[in-house]
């Protein structure tokens, strides 16, 4: 009994990626930092809303892309794939799921407005990328729809407990260019080879990138290019950003350094994951790009009270990736972190 018990929970585990909830809590929580709220209940409700967010995007993420992710060995047991979850159940826990975060908005926070039009925009970006990302040619064009669904996210966290400021925009703006980019580029040079084999539509393939050799997946000149330009504007956004905060006392410039320094960081990590070598380093180097991207993000969020909220979301994001004790290098962070970035992860580029 015990052991059918513990069975069902870790493919209830598997089906919902509740090992990436902290994602998606951690989105909606950049939001509300930019309004140093206290803890509250409308606190407690954003994250139940964002609990339900990312219940429906990930499931509905399968469902869509289910016939793919039947021809893609990383995605062999995946619970949905392997039929330990039927798709017309998933089909209604995902709805039910969009449905429930509704509800709780409105018990929660009280009538329809702005706020509601952002969650129903949050939705509409990720489920339409679920459904249109990969079948659509202008792949970057989808990329940026997932994006503009997780941007949304932020701005609802900040709506549900206030009025959003300038930093609040500016961290939505740099989370659709950091989703973008990493569904574009991250996620789609992992899956490059299953995604060519099943003619999908993705931003590497797009520019040129191929399966490759012993080194990995060989990168055009045309992707770096791309991947370069957005992580230019992230730049340019975290500039801004750590002025529209305008830091104040030393934890506020601690927060600004922080974001400063991150953002550095995350261009090395970037640069070393575009270089042609060893592809577990290149999924290593590719992983802490990310989360050296998170970290920028979570400090700018934190320019006007220091560095603390950008340490707790950014741990609520990273730590749930970090493996266990004696896990194998094959279950380890990265493939956890590169899971969120496809749906298999993000909901986004693989499958």
């Amino acid at each position: 009994m015990l052991s059918d018990l513990l069975s069902a929970g870790r493919i209830t585990a598997d089906f919902l990626r509740l090992r990436l909830l902290g994602i998606t809590l951690g989105a909606a929580l950049i939001g509300t930092v930019t309004l140093r709220p206290s803890p509250s209940w409308r606190m407690m409700a954003v994250l139940l809303v964002a609990f339900f967010f990312h219940i429906a995007s990930y499931v509905l993420n399968d469902v869509a892309d289910i016939e793919v992710d039947r021809e893609n060995p990383h995605r062999a047991r995946s619970p949905l794939v392997a039929s330990k979850v039927r798709l017309s159940t998933a089909v209604l826990v995902g709805v039910g799921a969009i449905i429930a975060a509704f509800a709780v908005d409105l018990a929660a926070v009280g009538r329809f407005g702005l706020r509601t039009v952002t969650l129903a925009v949050a939705f509409a970006g990720l489920v339409g990328y679920d459904f249109a990302g990969k079948r659509v040619r202008l792949a970057p064009v989808t990329d940026s729809l997932q994006g503009l669904g997780w941007g949304a996210l932020v701005c609802y966290g900040a709506l549900a407990l206030g009025s959003p400021s300038a930093v609040t925009l500016l961290i939505a703006v740099y989370v659709v260019i950091a989703i973008t980019l990493i569904n574009g580029v991250h996620g789609a040079l992992r899956d490059v080879a299953s995604d060519l084999e099943s003619r999908a539509s993705t931003t590497a393939l797009l520019l040129g990138a191929r399966p490759g050799s012993a080194s990995g997946p060989v990168v055009p000149r045309s992707l770096r290019v791309y991947a370069w330009a957005f992580q230019g504007a992230l730049a340019v956004v975290v500039l801004a950003g750590i002025d529209a905060g305008t830091p104040s006392g030393a934890g506020g410039w601690v927060a600004a350094i922080m974001a400063a320094a991150f953002i550095l960081v995350s261009c090395f990590f970037l640069q070393r994951m575009l270089h042609p070598g060893d592809p577990l380093h290149r999924r290593l180097m590719g992983g802490a790009h990310i989360i050296a991207v998170f970290g920028a993000g979570a400090s700018i969020a934190s320019t006007g009270s220091g560095p603390v909220p950008a340490l707790c979301v950014l741990a609520i994001m990273v730590l749930p990736l970090v493996p266990a004790p004696r896990t194998r290098p094959s279950s380890s962070m990265i493939p956890e972190t590169r899971q969120w970035i496809s749906t298999d992860g993000f909901p986004g580029s693989g499958s």
